[in-house]
């Protein structure tokens, strides 16, 4: 099998809600602005809604990543960042809706907090460092823009939960999710059947 090379993607979702929102927010400013002469309502309103652009560029751009699913592992890169893993060390790998995975990370965040004294920003970036998708774990609206991008088509089943034998877990955000998933379990068949053949000598 020759190589497969997945890229992540990058969605802008909660660009697209800062996008969405914004004539509606600034239409209500300016009528109330009009109405009782106050022309730094508008003016604060477009302030902020400026400073939501930025935030929401900030929380989107993230850097890129790559996946490499080789003949025998899956090769992990961002940056700096890389990890192989066997094929004989992944346990498995599932597809997630957005909602179910960041219930499934904050569990797992208290989980480690509770039991291995870590902090939340350190357990959460062990499972975002080759994720590029923002799940929504930290809400500058109060869940609103959240339950709009939950909302999005393409918020379903864009993540694969990849966990493997020593217990590790890697959220991943490829281009194609749903090739990806059948590159890994062939290659999971793949190590199974080489196992099982060579038990057999």
């Amino acid at each position: 099998m020759s190589e497969k090379l997945f890229k992540t993607r990058r969605q802008w979702q909660n660009v697209r809600v800062v996008a969405i929102s914004a004539p509606f927010l600034l239409s209500a400013a300016a009528g109330i602005g009009f109405t009782f002469g106050q022309i730094r309502l508008i003016i604060g309103t477009a302030g902020l809604l400026a400073v939501a652009v930025l935030v929401a560029i900030v929380r989107d751009r993230q850097r890129p990543a790559q996946y490499r699913i080789t003949d025998t592992s899956l090769e992990l890169s961002r940056g700096k960042l890389s990890e192989r893993i066997q094929a004989g060390d992944i346990l498995d790998a599932s597809m997630m809706e957005r909602v179910v995975c960041r219930e499934y990370v904050r569990r797992k965040v208290q989980k480690r907090n509770r039991e291995q004294g870590m902090s939340t920003r350190e357990s959460v970036s062990e499972f975002m460092r080759f994720c590029t998708i923002d799940v929504g774990l930290r809400s500058y609206t109060f869940g609103l823009g959240r339950l709009f991008v939950d909302r999005m088509e393409s918020s379903r089943h864009d993540l694969i939960l990849l966990r493997a034998k020593n217990g590790s877990e890697y959220l991943l955000s490829p281009d194609r999710n749903q090739e990806m998933m059948e590159q890994l379990s062939r290659l999971k068949r793949r190590q199974e059947r080489a196992a099982s053949e060579q038990g057999q000598l």
